[in-house]
């Protein structure tokens, strides 16, 4: 029987993290920019920071929750197999699939908060225009970063070959089947 052959697949945390904040910068001025063009636009109040950090613990939570849900529903994965935290040396909330699953799914499952969260939080910047749904805005968007990049650096990789999530880093490990070898 053939041996697996494992390919990590990581993004560097400094990367990510430089990508994710030029990103916000940039969707933060762009997303402001928006709120304040809106008809309804609500000008700052200090009640805004507190609104803002109210969201932005809730956003990440909701994030994470559309991975798992994801994976879950595509997948057949059960909900004990999920594991959700912090990599601190990072700053990088996570969500730990502890049981493999294809690449399809697995690529399914990180694009889903770009393609659920992103909609919302653009909504809510229209339903309510303000300077902390601007920057809510602006965190969803950049906080996909990572994901599509996960998902882009799969592209190349069967779709049905493995993954594992990695529990401790931002990234997995492939599990790729070697082909039987002709005599």
């Amino acid at each position: 029987m053939p041996k697996p052959k494992i390919i990590p697949m990581r993004l560097d945390p400094v990367a990510a993290n430089v990508a994710s904040i030029s990103t916000l910068l940039t969707c933060s001025l762009l997303s402001w920019q928006l709120a304040c063009r809106l008809p309804d636009y609500a000008p700052f109040r200090a009640i805004d920071i507190l609104l803002f950090f109210i969201g932005l613990p809730l956003l990440i939570a909701f994030h994470e929750a559309v991975h798992a849900l994801a994976w879950m529903l595509y997948g057949k994965l059960p909900m004990k197999a999920f594991e959700f935290g912090i990599i601190w040396r990072g700053f990088m909330p996570y969500c730990h699939c502890k049981e493999p699953m294809t690449v399809r799914v697995y690529r399914f499952g990180a694009l889903m908060p770009l393609l659920v969260t992103v909609p919302v939080f653009i909504g809510s910047l229209f339903f309510h225009p303000a300077g902390w749904t601007a920057l809510l805005t602006a965190f969803s968007l950049s906080g996909c970063l990572g994901d599509v990049w996960l998902f882009q650096k799969l592209n190349p990789i069967k779709r049905d070959d493995l993954v594992l999530d990695c529990p401790d880093e931002a990234g997995c490990d492939v599990i790729v089947k070697e082909e039987a070898r002709s005599a």
